[in-house]
């Protein structure tokens, strides 16, 4: 016995024996590709059950099975002894299969034949399609074994009228939602709203928001790719995760504020003092930044390669519903949700407190606080119903999933579409940073007299 040295990658010769010699490393190695011809067309496309006995082989259960599956190769790889090739971890061996594949229906499924205490049967543990087209499919395999290609159904498919009214639905509010974000974004810049670390924050939650309903709405799809598939999947779940977190880091920076003027104080730590340049009290914003950007971006590449099998499918580019990596995203976005409402409801409790201490006798503190609670009646509104929203869409999804109730599709697409309209109407139309900025643009006067007045105030 001796070891692959090497990946090694194969396409399969339809309907003949392929012999062929090589050397790796030194070793001297035959490769051995046996493909079974394609199954009559009145033939069932499921594989049947091989026999359960004791005796049955690899080859022997192929051919039994051979007309129920769409194509069939023995992949083997002899040392030049005889003694049988083995993978090591990390290589892997490609089989293309020639076969048209009709994705509005069916997708395929890569598998091996693989023997247990019943004997011989099929399997997709260490197969998974990794290139599709219409006119070619590629099996890649951790092992080297019987490798089939079966044609599978769609997991849901939605017929007639509702198919075009769910289209219609996704694609209008998916249109309207990143025109809004694009719009918010737009005014912005043109009014030249003041960027305050809470500015800052929000407009990052639009940018997330924004590419996460663009790359939905124009990526979704399953490509005949599935590398890119992978990637554009890969890419909506680091893009949701990153919005989730903005969402709590918006929170946090409320209850920061609240927390260092509701909390008692101690006479060591001097008067308490109005913010200068923000609503709120000041972080480090550049800190935060890197970390939600760059923490989830590590995470999924971690993810990537421990369970490369979860992203992207032929049947849409998301993650594989029955990879631990689909419910690691569920998870973290709850947990996104339950730690957003969490840092509320303490922020409720110091805004509270805030009000037990005698403020009157500090310059501007009076105004300064109601213009707080306006800000932070609006940012946990928006946080906390952006959490939810963004929870719930995929909610919906993991119960279409397991119950294909086209409610459960429509339910979905609507929260997960809705989301960049929110995000426009949270912090565009309602933003009092958006209403200040237009009335600076009326009235400039107005803004330089008040801007004369607190330079002669310092």
């Amino acid at each position: 016995m001796c070891d692959l040295p090497r990946q090694c990658s194969m396409k399969s010769k339809h309907r003949q024996l392929t012999l062929c010699e090589s050397e790796f490393d030194g070793y001297h190695v035959k490769v051995a590709i046996e493909a079974f011809q394609d199954p009559k067309e009145d033939c069932d496309t499921s594989p049947s059950k091989p026999s359960n006995n004791s005796g049955s082989t690899p080859e022997n259960a192929a051919a039994g099975s051979s007309l129920s599956l769409n194509s069939v190769v023995n992949v083997t790889v002899y040392c030049y002894n005889g003694a049988p090739l083995y993978l090591r971890e990390g290589e892997y061996v490609d089989v293309i299969f020639p076969v048209k594949i009709d994705f509005d229906n069916e997708i395929p499924v890569c598998t091996s034949m693989k023997q247990d205490e019943n004997g011989w049967d099929w399997t997709t543990e260490g197969c998974k399609a990794v290139y599709s087209n219409y006119t070619h499919v590629t099996c890649r395999c951790d092992h080297l074994s019987t490798i089939a290609l079966q044609r599978g159904p769609k997991s849901f498919k939605v017929d007639g009228i509702n198919a075009v009214i769910l289209l219609i639905l996704e694609k209008t509010l998916g249109f309207i939602s990143v025109i809004g974000v694009l719009v918010m974004l737009v005014v912005f810049v043109t009014l030249g709203v003041k960027g305050s670390q809470l500015t800052k924050i929000q407009l990052n939650i639009a940018v997330s928001s924004l590419a996460g309903n663009a790359t939905f709405l124009f990526g979704m799809k399953a490509t005949g790719n599935l590398l890119v598939c992978a990637i554009i999947a890969a890419g909506l779940q680091y893009l949701y995760t990153v919005y989730a977190l903005w969402l709590v880091v918006q929170t946090a920076v409320l209850l920061n504020t609240c927390y260092l003027h509701g909390k008692p104080r101690e006479s060591n730590l001097g008067p308490l003092k109005v913010p200068e340049k923000s609503i709120t009290e000041p972080i480090r914003l550049t800190r935060v930044f890197l970390l939600v950007w760059a923490g989830p971006l590590l995470l999924i590449g971690l993810l990537y390669k421990e369970i490369p099998y979860g992203f992207g499918t032929p049947d849409s580019c998301w993650l594989v519903e029955t990879e631990n990596v689909y419910i690691i995203f569920i998870s973290l976005i709850t947990l996104a949700l339950v730690i957003n409402f969490g840092l509320a409801i303490c922020t409720v409790v110091y805004l509270i407190k805030m009000d037990d201490h005698y403020t009157e006798d500090i310059d501007g503190y009076v105004e300064w606080a109601k213009k707080l609670r306006k800000r932070i009646s609006l940012c946990l509104s928006s946080s906390l119903i952006l959490s939810f929203v963004l929870v719930m869409a995929w909610f919906w999804h993991a119960l279409l999933v397991f119950r294909s109730i086209i409610a459960f599709d429509y339910l979905f697409i609507i929260f997960n579409m809705i989301q960049g309209i929110l995000v426009f109407i949270f912090y565009c139309p309602m933003n009092p940073e958006v209403h200040a900025a237009i009335s600076r643009t009326r009235n400039p006067d107005e803004d330089e007299k008040k801007n004369e007045e607190d330079d002669q105030k310092n």
